[in-house]
């Protein structure tokens, strides 16, 4: 396992490195919490995770798959989110995905696969300790926004190469290769639609639902996480 990040946070300041095994004790206006990311980790160490924070066995069983698509559960007080991250390595899409537990003193993150421009964000949102100290569900919120962020310029490069080689094909003889290549672009659309499709119903969930650790105060902020899912769709 790469331990990416471990830390304590209060009234969104860095406060100290944390163990993984190590139970923090909240200060009396209950602001602080613990942000920990993880990268691929084994059975054995989300064990300690789960023993640690009391996390349900279906999301730890759920978080040790490499891939699956977006979904939202809730288990007790504890809500339990599926990003599936997307990024071009040369003219394919390479999928991972990023498994959020998000508690009301705590935020772990299980990233699988290559999170791209997710590895700058906390250092973004440490640099605004305001909107940082607005507690978890904000980091949740930044997570999906930058995730869906990733997604726009993939979208755009296979549509661009799909009408490229359609409009190829109305002047000039295309042969097996580009025609087969036509087919693997479109299939990567469809594909890629799908995700797009499971990303917007998760994040629409979590505008219109009422779920542990999120405050009405972020409702707007989620919404606008949805909004940024449409405008890619269109």
């Amino acid at each position: 396992m790469t331990i990416i990040a471990a830390y304590y946070y209060n009234e969104g300041k860095r406060v100290r490195e944390i163990r993984l095994d190590e139970h923090v004790e909240l200060n009396e206006n209950r602001s602080g919490f613990c942000w920990i990311a993880l990268s691929e980790p084994t059975a054995d160490e989300l064990s300690a995770i789960q023993t640690t924070y009391n996390l349900h066995p279906l999301a730890i069983d759920n978080a040790m798959h490499p891939l699956c698509p977006p979904k939202l559960e809730v288990y007790n007080d504890e809500l339990y989110v599926v990003a599936q991250t997307a990024e071009l390595v040369g003219d394919r899409i390479s999928y991972g995905k990023m498994a959020i537990f998000t508690g009301h003193n705590h935020l772990i993150t299980v990233r699988h696969g290559n999170a791209g421009a997710l590895g700058k964000l906390r250092e973004q949102l440490e640099a605004s300790p305001t909107q940082f100290g607005k507690g978890v569900d904000y980091v949740l919120h930044a997570i999906l926004h930058r995730v869906v962020d990733q997604y726009l310029p993939i979208f755009e490069m296979i549509e661009d190469d799909v009408l490229a080689m359609e409009r190829r094909s109305l002047h000039d003889f295309l042969g097996p290769e580009e025609v087969a290549r036509i087919f693997e672009l479109r299939s990567e659309l469809t594909r890629f639609q799908r995700t797009l499709g499971a990303m917007a119903e998760l994040v629409r969930k979590l505008v219109r639902g009422h779920f542990p650790c999120i405050s009405a105060e972020m409702t707007p902020y989620f919404h606008d996480v949805a909004d940024h899912v449409h405008r890619v769709q269109s």
